[in-house]
């Protein structure tokens, strides 16, 4: 049974449906882009950049730093999110109190005390009144229905008060439900931001590590370059040592030859050696001949 072939990758690049780049090694990271040299991390950023511009999406400029640029947009982003939460919390805080007193039984019971209070203050004039009626009978009458229309007024008034007060409870249980979507609506819009503003910081995370990875890369290239010049040098200065002092041995033993072959030359002639034949003959083999002529790449060294 065989195994069923690993999934080929495709370049990154925009628009490129080539394969990835075949590792040479094999081992760390596998290439995210195809051999093409133009085809790089930084020349697909812009070429996606470019894409959204040409879409008509607003595509800031970064100046070639779009890392630093993100930052100080995200920050910029950051606190107009900030001001907008903090300005809709504070109208929210103001509707809460008025809705709060709109719907206070305490409130409301003020009010009815007034209004209860004006009632009886009429009713005890109509009172005052009834009892002046006492004693002229010819008001009397008149003063008791002008008690009676008050103590009508107070009811009606009373009355009124009491649909007044229903129909505030109908309206706070309606700003009850306005309120609970003012809140809905802030919880969303809240987590809108919020979402947003983490997406702003991950976008930010990346870029930055995006960036050290690169700035890394780059140290690790230069420490490289500069190990292989120093050993380079190095070589250079041990080779050129060793020149010189194979140099100067080779000077030392032709000056050292060429002042034997002087002293020889300069030297009178010696009685005949014991050791020859008696008719003179050749020279022996330890006897260097005297006549023999000076080599010219001696002279030569030693000028």
């Amino acid at each position: 049974m065989t195994e069923s072939a690993a999934p080929t990758r495709t370049c990154r690049y925009p628009g490129c449906d080539r394969p990835t780049a075949t590792p040479d090694d094999g081992v760390g990271r596998p290439p995210e882009y195809c051999d093409n040299p133009t085809h790089t991390r930084g020349s697909a950023w812009r070429a996606r950049r470019d894409a959204r511009a040409a879409a008509g999406a607003a595509v800031p400029d970064d100046l070639d730093r779009p890392v630093s640029m993100a930052r100080a947009r995200a920050a910029e982003y950051t606190e107009q999110v900030t001001g907008q939460v903090l300005t809709l919390t504070a109208t929210l805080n103001t509707v809460l109190t008025e809705l709060r007193t709109l719907g206070d039984p305490d409130a409301a019971a003020v009010q009815i005390e007034a209004v209860t209070a004006e009632a009886e203050q009429r009713v005890a004039v109509a009172a005052a009144r009834a009892a002046l009626a006492e004693q002229d009978r010819g008001t009397a009458e008149q003063q008791r229905a002008e008690a009676d229309a008050a103590a009508e007024e107070a009811t009606a008034m009373v009355d009124t008060l009491t649909g007044q007060l229903a129909a505030a409870g109908q309206a706070r249980a309606a700003l009850q439900v306005e309120l609970d979507q003012v809140r809905q609506a802030h919880a969303v819009d809240l987590e809108r931001l919020t979402a947003q503003l983490t997406q702003a910081r991950a976008d930010a995370d990346e870029q930055r590590a995006r960036a050290e990875a690169q700035a890394a890369e780059a140290r690790t290239v230069t420490a490289t370059l500069t190990a292989e010049l120093g050993a380079a040098w190095q070589r250079f200065e041990d080779e050129r040592a060793h020149t010189e002092t194979r140099l100067a041995d080779q000077r030392t033993a032709y000056e050292a030859r060429l002042a034997d072959l002087r002293g020889q030359t300069a030297a009178p002639e010696r009685p005949r050696n014991p050791r020859r034949g008696k008719t003179g003959g050749e020279p022996t083999a330890a006897e260097p001949a005297q006549d023999s002529p000076k080599r010219p790449d001696l002279e030569e060294h030693a000028d």
